[in-house]
């Protein structure tokens, strides 16, 4: 098997946890996991681990390999498939790789650790569902749209909204005030 990032380079048999054996890149640092070993390894592994919530000081950086950067495609080492990228979401600033033919998983350098980190890594193919990404999309739509009222009304205005919200949303009379709100700015 070739790295699909590499492109040349052979991935060597390793052991990425104990019982959970991958194709490593010696080059790149690159892993592949074949499907039936993830799921091997999980089923090993039966309880699920609760999410590690994320220290803001902690979001890892994650740069593209600098031969393949971000658009280049990546091609599955088992079956030649185009792989296909997911956003991890959930502060994790990078994208898995998956084969949508053989279902194997390519992780980058360092991004195996970063989700053991979190304890996502147990949950590797809920990344690939379709409320996972819906999720993701919310997500960073909620953070651009705080980024621009944030640009918009300042940071310290911006904090004051935020806190009138809160007040405004713990209020028994919460439809009354956003009725007044609106109306009364005519």
């Amino acid at each position: 098997m070739k790295c699909p990032v590499c492109k040349t380079e052979e991935l060597a048999a390793s052991a990425l946890e104990q019982s959970l054996t991958c194709r490593h890149c010696e080059r790149c640092g690159g892993n592949w996991i074949q499907s039936f070993e993830y799921w091997k390894w999980r089923e090993q592994h039966k309880d699920n681990l609760p999410e590690n919530l994320l220290d803001p000081d902690d979001v890892p950086a994650h740069v593209p390999h600098p031969k393949t950067g971000a658009l280049q495609a990546k091609f599955c080492p088992e079956c030649s498939s185009i792989l296909v990228r997911y956003k991890v979401g959930h502060g994790v600033n990078f994208s898995l790789d998956q084969c949508g033919n053989c279902g194997g998983v390519w992780f980058d350098k360092d991004e195996w650790e970063s989700l053991k980190g979190r304890n996502l890594h147990d949950d590797v193919y809920t990344v690939f569902t379709a409320p996972w990404q819906a999720k993701v999309r919310t997500q960073e739509s909620l953070r651009a749209q705080e980024e621009l009222y944030r640009k918009k009304f300042g940071e310290e205005g911006f904090e004051e909204v935020k806190r009138m919200k809160e007040w405004i949303d713990e209020h028994p009379r919460k439809q009354e005030i956003l009725a007044y709100l609106m109306y009364s700015s005519r």
